[in-house]
């Protein structure tokens, strides 16, 4: 949809998008799209309509780890 074309090209800006998929999940079609920054893959989710429902934030390679201590 044009919308989803329109949100994914701003967010992406000069960069080359690698990737777009459509998914098909339990609350309905979204549309997932990636490409590099500095090396690091940036991934979204957009809905139909053209908002952008998660994602944008670039990604490095390393385990993210809680390390909130659990006092009972």
């Amino acid at each position: 949809p044009e919308a989803v074309k329109s949100a994914i090209l701003e967010a992406a800006g000069t960069h080359k998008i690698r990737e777009l998929e459509e998914v098909t999940g339990p609350d309905g079609v979204v549309y997932e799209a990636e490409w590099l920054v500095d090396g690091k893959e940036v991934e979204i989710e957009v809905a139909p309509d053209g908002t952008i429902l998660d994602g944008g934030d670039e990604e490095d390679d390393s385990d993210d780890v809680d390390d909130e201590d659990d006092e009972g």
